[in-house]
């Protein structure tokens, strides 16, 4: 799926891709890159619903160990 987003100057990436449902109706995906600290990664993956209320559907914790 190819995701769009804007270009920030933040440490955090937000972008949208979308896809269409059986029933045809445009659903979106959208995914976020987070970097609490230096020796973490937080990335997030949203469905949102045609209605627009996003709600969280894979969220993954990257840790730095050594």
């Amino acid at each position: 799926m190819l995701s769009e987003g804007e270009p920030g100057v933040t440490d955090a990436i937000s972008v949208l891709g979308g896809y269409r449902a059986g029933d045809g109706a445009r659903w979106g995906w959208r995914t976020t890159f987070a970097r609490p600290s230096v020796d973490e990664l937080v990335i997030s993956h949203y469905n949102v619903p045609p209605a627009g209320d996003e709600y969280l559907g894979v969220e993954a914790h990257y840790e730095r160990v050594a």
